[in-house]
């Protein structure tokens, strides 16, 4: 059995926010593919994504 990949995943949460009527931000869906592919790391991530939607500690 061939091992999904980084894409495919992300391809299919994003079948699953549309169902629920959601839709992610291009902008998050980049951070996720490179935290996914080593590029980044999961801190790094999280800083960039609370900056992208305007977070600061967790807080709006």
């Amino acid at each position: 059995m061939r091992k999904k990949t980084h894409e495919e995943n992300l391809k299919e949460v994003k079948a699953v926010l549309a169902f629920e009527g959601l839709e992610l931000l291009p902008e998050l869906e980049e951070l996720i593919l490179k935290e996914a592919k080593g590029e980044i790391t999961s801190l790094q991530s999280e800083k960039k994504a609370m900056k992208i939607l305007g977070l600061s500690n967790g807080k709006i």
